[in-house]
């Protein structure tokens, strides 16, 4: 019904003439509950441009986290780690979402200096500034590429939908293994190369029911979470033992 109603609006302020210079966005769920049966899913970003805009950007950006990435050699013969780079301020999702007329004329560079991207994303993180920067780029493209195949970090050109050059649409794929946190989307309206205007909405994304009380407790008291998940398991083993040894006795 909220997704309904918000494009029922979006529509009739945009045929209307309403507001034309203003951007307008919004999200079809400001919430995502996340339960030990969560398989992920599509979260839908749309809106309304200014007039005379000539493209749009969507960033999704999830909590900041600190990640260390590490690089394996071989030491005595055996492959291990031997060098890392820890990386703070790093978001735990991201994805950049925009339409194909912006596309044709931006680069790297050029999101970089509008600060999105994956450059921007390498500037904005803490990270120890030895000197070693064109190899700490290469840890932090290393970790683009591990979260990029958890479906953690998305780049989607051409993924946003303009019809009659104002209302736009996209979808984001949300993967199973979403961090919890507070959620910032970013819609930039851009002319001339420039952002002209720019949109913030919010999403949360909570672990609910037995997920909840699981995190929780392994944030909040790790000892006991600790003590709790040996037990389990040693449950689990004695009770498969048992399930087997009476197979074996039939």
């Amino acid at each position: 019904m909220r997704l309904l109603g918000a494009i029922l609006g979006l529509t009739m302020f945009a045929a209307t003439g309403g507001a034309g210079a203003e951007l307008v966005t919004d999200v079809s769920d400001d919430r995502v509950s996340v339960t030990y049966r969560y398989e992920g899913e599509e979260l839908l970003l749309f809106g309304s441009l200014p007039e005379g805009s000539e493209g749009v950007l969507i960033e999704v950006r999830g909590p900041e986290e600190a990640q260390n990435v590490s690089r394996k050699g071989k030491v005595a013969g055996l492959w291990m780690n031997v060098e890392s780079q820890r990386f703070e301020g790093v978001p735990g999702f991201y994805a950049l979402l925009s339409d194909d007329s912006l596309e044709k004329g931006m680069d790297e560079q050029r999101r970089a200096a509008l600060g999105v991207g994956p450059e921007a994303l390498f500037r904005q993180a803490r990270w120890q500034r030895d000197g070693q920067e064109l190899a700490a780029e290469e840890y932090f493209q290393g970790l683009l590429g591990h979260m990029r195949r958890a479906e953690l970090f998305q780049v989607l050109p051409g993924s946003v939908e303009v019809r009659e050059g104002r209302l736009f649409r996209a979808a984001v794929d949300l993967p199973a293994r979403i961090p919890v946190g507070e959620y910032e989307i970013v819609t930039r309206a851009l002319k001339d190369g420039e952002v002209t205007h720019r949109d913030v909405q919010r999403l949360s994304v909570a672990k609910v029911g037995i997920e909840r009380w699981l995190y929780d407790m392994a944030h909040e008291q790790p000892a006991t979470y600790g003590v709790m998940a040996v037990l389990v398991a040693l449950f689990a083993g004695w009770f498969v033992g048992m399930v087997t040894r009476g197979e074996a006795e039939h």
